[in-house]
């Protein structure tokens, strides 16, 4: 894991995203995710099968979506 600093970056210079979707969203079809983190160069999405940690069983690269979204469907 990175041990993140921001240095006080005004997060209001970045891109709005208005969507109602950031997260999780599972149906019975397919399950969404996308996050918000327009300063990401790359983001991946590590699956686990439990919530406790151990090796990913899965790891995922995101796509760059609109204004400083990340998704994964």
């Amino acid at each position: 894991m990175h041990n993140w600093h921001f240095n006080h970056i005004d997060f209001s210079d970045y891109p709005h995203y208005a969507g109602d979707d950031l997260g999780v969203i599972w149906s019975s079809h397919k399950t969404s995710f996308r996050i918000w983190a327009p300063t990401a160069r790359m983001v991946e999405l590590r699956l686990y099968r439990t919530g406790k940690g151990g090796r990913p069983v899965k790891v995922v690269q995101m796509e760059k979506g609109t204004n400083g979204t990340w998704i994964h469907e």
